[in-house]
């Protein structure tokens, strides 16, 4: 298993409860789970490996921007552009989908 399923396939676990909501679900944790669903398929198929690292360590694991440039072994400037750049892309995809 590379690197991007395996912490696509643990975001999907850290969400689990997104996909098996309460019996008594209403419309908005629907509309969360189609939106965590999209996400991780926006993630699988259209950020590059740094973005997507980038954004998992920042946005999944909740490292600081410092402490994700120290493991990537990158500038901070560059994990921020990244997180960005990932951030659009999956809101233009989600906005392109009528989901956003």
């Amino acid at each position: 298993m590379n690197s991007k399923s395996y912490y696509l396939d643990r975001f999907i676990r850290e969400t689990k409860w997104l996909y098996n909501p309460p019996v008594e679900a209403d419309t908005n944790n629907l509309k969360r789970q189609r939106i965590a669903k999209a996400i991780i398929e926006i993630m699988k198929k259209e950020l590059t490996q740094k973005q997507l690292d980038c954004f998992k360590l920042v946005i999944i694991e909740q490292h600081t921007i410092t402490e994700a440039a120290q493991i990537l072994g990158v500038n901070k400037s560059t994990v921020s552009r990244h997180i960005a750049r990932a951030k659009d892309i999956i809101q233009q995809a989600l906005k392109y989908s009528f989901i956003w």
